[in-house]
């Protein structure tokens, strides 16, 4: 399983219009569709073969953290690995517009504690361990 920040740095040197979110497990990125068939051949060498849609289900593991990110329906591309408690995951969301393309990818340890990147999360600078959660508020 290739590491989250080389992940990172293959799906920036593709580019991408907007940057919407980064850290150390998540990263979100807005491109436009012509770039479509480079992420997919990048994806495809990261994660190997689509997980969804496919003839396969989702395994259990997988659909509960990827519903943290929104999950994925018709018409979006999930692509999955998991070893042991490790998941990491690509989604393709494509808009309305039929122009931009959301990526989400990340990374979790099913046996650790974790935040949710992002929202209120962010915001407030929360950090999880040994399962307590706490805040830094910066005024």
């Amino acid at each position: 399983m290739m590491l989250f920040p080389d992940i990172k740095t293959q799906i920036k040197s593709i580019g991408f219009q907007m940057l919407r979110t980064e850290n150390d497990a998540y990263f979100e990125v807005v491109f436009l569709k012509p770039k479509l068939e480079e992420y997919g051949a990048a994806l495809s060498g990261i994660f190997g073969k689509i997980s969804w849609p496919s003839d396969n289900p989702i395994p259990a593991d997988v659909k509960a953290v990827i519903a943290q990110y929104g999950s994925v329906m018709a018409g979006q591309t999930l692509y999955a690995v998991q070893e042991g408690e490790h998941i990491m995951f690509a989604m393709l969301w494509p808009w309305g517009d039929r122009e931009h393309i959301t990526l989400k990818i990340g990374e979790k340890n099913r046996g650790r504690n974790t935040v949710r990147p992002g929202g209120l999360n962010e915001a407030f600078n929360v950090v999880a361990g040994s399962g307590c959660i706490f805040f830094t508020l910066f005024l």
